[in-house]
């Protein structure tokens, strides 16, 4: 996912009572489907070791 993302910046996340690292940037082109959206704006959380623990339980799980 992170392929064609350039970060502009960094960030935190206060959730579920947790800080977790996030970046900032613009997805070069991202593609759902058939359909392909260029210069996407979109902030993704960084993943590191121990998050598995609690990120499943929010109902999803995003690995770099």
């Amino acid at each position: 996912m992170l392929k064609d993302f350039k970060v502009l910046y960094k960030g935190i996340n206060n959730s579920m009572g947790h800080r977790t690292p996030t970046v900032q940037g613009v997805f070069n082109h991202l593609k759902l489907g058939d359909k392909q959206i260029n210069q996407l704006l979109g902030t993704i959380q960084e993943f590191r070791d121990g998050d598995e623990k609690w990120s499943r339980e929010g109902g999803w799980e995003f690995r770099n």
